[in-house]
C-alpha cells in the first residue's frame, strides 16, 4: 500500500509501506520512490563510472559503482548482487532488481544508503553515527563500520532511551541550535549483537532473507522520537581496549574534534563540491558549541551495560535528571 513517510526531515512518497513506518497526510512530498519500476527512456551514462565503492564483493569487485549523467540532474546506482537505483534531482527514486532479490532488499537499500545519498545531494550535512535521545535531547554515538555505533545505540534504547536513527545523523540548523533529524524506525544488528542484547542471536526478525541483519522496531519493545531533537553531546567511538579503566570518555581536544568529525562525514566520496563549505560550518558549530568525547570502549562484550553507564554518568552533570522506561526483545 503506498503511502507518504517523514523521514530524516523529507516527506517521502513510495509505492509501498515502509517498515515500522505510519503514513501520514503532509505537504506535497519532497521525494517519490517507486520501487519494482523503471522509466522507459532513461538518460544515457558515461561509461566511467563517477564514483566505486571501497567495499568489495566475494569476487573482490566494487560492490557499488554511480554513474552520472553530463548534466549532473541523474544518477544511476548499480549493485553487483543486480540491485539497481535511477535518481533524479535527488526527488525521483525508481528501483529495480533481478528474481534473486525481493521489495525487502530494495527497502534495506533505499533506507541506508540511497536516503543518505539524497540527504547529501539535498546539502543536509550527516555523520556516520547512531543518534539516541536522553532527557530530551540528543547524543550521538559516532564512528566507522563495525566500532559499535548500532549495537551502543540499541543497548541505550533497551534502557528505555528513544532511538532517533540508526548508522546516518542528520543534521539542521534551527533557530540557532543543531537539530538531529528522525530516521527509520529501526535499528540494524548483527545476530551477535542481538544475542548480547536480548539473550538469543534469533531473538530480533530478520530485515531480508538474503541478508543476516536483523531489525529492532517498535513492535520490540523500542522507543523512537518523533520530531527533531537538539543535539547536546556526541562521543567518537575509539578502538576497543583491554585496560582496567576501560571503558572510559575523554574530552576532545578542538583541532582533532575537527578532524574526527570530518572524517565521520557520511557520503563523504559522494557529495557535490558545493556542499563542503556548508559542511565546514556545520562542523565548526559541533566543536565550539557541542560537547565532543572520545568514547573507548572494553573489547569484552560483558562490559556493554558499563559502556551505556559510561555514556549516562558523563551526561549525568548536564542534563536534567529523568527515569526512563526499560524495554526488552518481544518475541
Amino acid at each position: 500500500m503506498s503511502g507518504t513517510f517523514g523521514i530524516f526531515g523529507l516527506w517521502v512518497h513510495c509505492d509501498c509501506a515502509l517498515p515500522a513506518m505510519a503514513a501520514a497526510t503532509p505537504p506535497p512530498h519532497d521525494v517519490d520512490v517507486r520501487l519494482g519500476d523503471w522509466p522507459a527512456h532513461p538518460p544515457a551514462f558515461p561509461a566511467q563510472p563517477w564514483y566505486l565503492s571501497n567495499y568489495l564483493d566475494e569476487q573482490g569487485r566494487p560492490a557499488l559503482s554511480v554513474r552520472r549523467s553530463t548534466d549532473g540532474r541523474w544518477f544511476l546506482w548499480a549493485y553487483t548482487d543486480g540491485m539497481r537505483f535511477l535518481i533524479q534531482d535527488a526527488r525521483q527514486v525508481w528501483c529495480a532488481w533481478p528474481d534473486s532479490l525481493s521489495r525487502e532488499d530494495a527497502l534495506t537499500y533505499l533506507l541506508g544508503p540511497v536516503l543518505g545519498f539524497l540527504l547529501v545531494q539535498r546539502g543536509v550535512v550527516c555523520l556516520h553515527a547512531g543518534a539516541v535521545e536522553v532527557n530530551g535531547r540528543a547524543v550521538l554515538l559516532v564512528g566507522p563500520a563495525g566500532s559499535g555505533k548500532s549495537t551502543t545505540t540499541a543497548a541505550l534504547a533497551r534502557l528505555g532511551h528513544p532511538v532517533i536513527s540508526d548508522d546516518i545523523a542528520a543534521l539542521r540548523l534551527s533557530g540557532g541550535r543543531v537539530m538531529v533529524l528522525p530516521g527509520p524506525r529501526q535499528v540494524r544488528l548483527w545476530p551477535p549483537s542481538v544475542g548480547m542484547l536480548f539473550g538469543r542471536d534469533d531473538c530480533l526478525p530478520v530485515l531480508t532473507p538474503t541478508w543476516n541483519k536483523r531489525g529492532l522496531h517498535p513492535e520490540n519493545g523500542a522507543r523512537f522520537s518523533d520530531g527533531p531533537v537538539p543535539l547536546h553531546a556526541i562521543y567518537l567511538l575509539q578502538p576497543r581496549g583491554r585496560r582496567a579503566d576501560l571503558p572510559r570518555a575523554s574530552p576532545a581536544a578542538g583541532h582533532e574534534c575537527m578532524i574526527d568529525l570530518a572524517a565521520n562525514i557520511y557520503g563523504t566520496l559522494l557529495r557535490q563540491a558545493a556542499h563542503r563549505a556548508v559542511e565546514f560550518d556545520m562542523l565548526s558549530r559541533l566543536c565550539r558549541d557541542v560537547r565532543v568525547a572520545r568514547l573507548t570502549p572494553h573489547a569484552d562484550p560483558l562490559h556493554l551495560s558499563d559502556l551505556c553507564r559510561c555514556i549516562l554518568d558523563d551526561l549525568e552533570c548536564r542534563l536534567p535528571a529523568r527515569s526512563p522506561r526499560r524495554v526488552g526483545c518481544r518475541v
